[in-house]
């Protein structure tokens, strides 16, 4: 008894849920059936050199969103300590440096924010 080749084609075409068991055809993210993501196989030598050094060491899409906010802070947090240093002490170079901390905390922030959405719309994050 032999195999016809398109049953072996449409074998190797298509995966089975592993919640409810249906099948799915090759590139499906989730089951049509029951709902359930499938695991995705990350490869991030694909991702542009912008995307992969934004996002370096940083795995879940949860901790990325973390460092856009810690960036955010850190940059508010030195812009309004310099400026209270450079009005107490009268040293106006103060304000210059938290002005230069803010907008490099600023252009971080948005590096994540727009590597995550590249993420988010060309590949997907693996699972924690």
């Amino acid at each position: 008894m032999s195999i016809p080749p398109n049953s072996a084609e449409s074998a190797s075409d298509s995966t089975l849920c592993a919640m409810c068991g249906a099948e799915l055809s090759a590139g499906t993210r989730v089951c049509l059936n029951c709902g359930e993501r499938l695991p995705v196989v990350q490869n991030r030598k694909l991702w542009p050199m912008w995307v992969r050094f934004g996002l370096w060491r940083i795995h879940s899409r949860k901790w990325a969103r973390r460092w856009v906010w810690v960036s955010l802070g850190l940059g508010v947090f030195f812009l309004i300590l310099a400026l209270l240093y450079a009005a107490l002490l009268q040293i106006w170079v103060f304000a210059s440096l938290g002005v230069f901390i803010f907008v490099c905390g600023s252009g971080a922030a948005a590096w994540y924010h727009y590597s995550i959405q590249w993420v988010d719309q060309n590949d997907s994050w693996t699972k924690p």
